[in-house]
């Protein structure tokens, strides 16, 4: 046989692409985000992030209890830490357009040795 890879496959009509948005730093509080920017180009239909599963976490469609959280909402506790994700009519506008979402973030002291964590 021959594996075939996504990749390798085309895409189906309408198939929109995902691009996250990463933490600027280590270890950060998020303090703002702004995706008004990212939302400009022509071809990118919506950007999402902690806020928009919200809803679903307090009326319990999600349990909470040891719940996988895809986006951070307060606290980035690594490098490239998952905020959110745009979603572009290509990967290339997805890659630009999340390259635009403008996280304003206050650094927080790094954890270096597991003495420390």
């Amino acid at each position: 046989g021959e594996a075939v890879f996504v990749d390798d496959m085309p895409a189906p009509e309408g198939c929109l692409y995902g691009a996250f948005v990463a933490s600027p730093a280590t270890h950060a509080e998020i303090l703002d985000i702004d995706f008004a920017p990212a939302l400009r180009i022509k071809g990118v239909r919506d950007y999402f992030d902690y806020r928009d599963f919200l809803p679903r976490l307090e009326d319990k469609a999600i349990p909470t209890e040891n719940a996988y959280k895809p986006f951070t909402s307060g606290e980035a506790s690594s490098h490239y830490h998952c905020i959110g994700m745009v979603v572009a009519e290509s990967q290339a506008l997805a890659d630009r357009a999340a390259k635009l979402v403008k996280v304003k973030v206050e650094e927080l002291p790094g954890v270096f040795t597991v003495d420390d964590a």
